[in-house]
């Protein structure tokens, strides 16, 4: 729950999120700006804003110690959210390249549109593994209230008036591998990614 507040306050405090930090990179990188500092509502946590001045990627790290490192990868222009945790930050620092690198590089091949997003099966039946998401879950009350909370929230064209994993007529009648892809191409850029990450990464 810690790393929850931690996140709400950076969000709040610094703007959106942001991506990889001036403190880990040797002396020589300097492609980092430090957009704010500040500490956490308690006083005892340091949370720092960073920016890459190459790539517009952000970075917001909240040093705690202890065991765990947490990563909060989100894309700024919609809803979508990785996280990850490892024990200490070597396991960690040898994850973020492969989390930015599937985020930012995925191969969106048509056969994994057709496993993973939507397919008629056999029997006629509609499949896939956002499909049958979206399908346990739109019609909820709690997942209804959220839509329509969020349509009255958000004007349009805001990304985040939207369920991210797409309405069921959606998927099975507009959503294509294509658009699939301008969508990534247009959206999911350095600029738009932000991590934040909470832990021990110095020691």
């Amino acid at each position: 729950m810690n790393f929850i507040k931690i996140c709400v306050f950076a969000l709040v405090f610094c703007g959106f999120v942001a991506a990889l930090f001036a403190t880990l990179l040797p002396q020589k990188h300097k492609n980092f700006q430090l957009l704010c500092e500040t500490k956490s509502l308690s006083g005892d946590i340091p949370v720092y804003k960073f920016k890459s001045l190459r790539t517009g990627l952000h970075v917001i790290l909240a040093k705690i110690e202890g065991p765990t490192v947490h990563g909060y990868f989100t894309i700024g222009t919609d809803h979508t959210a990785y996280t990850v945790e490892t024990a200490g930050k070597d396991g960690f620092m040898n994850l973020l390249p492969i989390y930015l690198e599937h985020l930012l590089y995925p191969t969106l091949t048509d056969s994994g549109f057709i496993t993973e997003v939507y397919h008629i099966t056999g029997k006629g039946l509609d499949a896939g593994v956002v499909y049958s998401e979206m399908q346990a879950r739109e019609n909820t009350g709690s997942e209804r209230t959220h839509n329509e909370l969020i349509r009255i929230l958000y004007p349009s064209p805001s990304g985040y008036r939207y369920e991210t994993g797409g309405m069921l007529a959606n998927l099975r009648n507009n959503i294509t591998n294509e658009k699939i892809r301008e969508y990534h191409k247009a959206m999911y850029r350095p600029e738009n990614l932000y991590v934040i990450i909470t832990g021990d990464i110095n020691s």
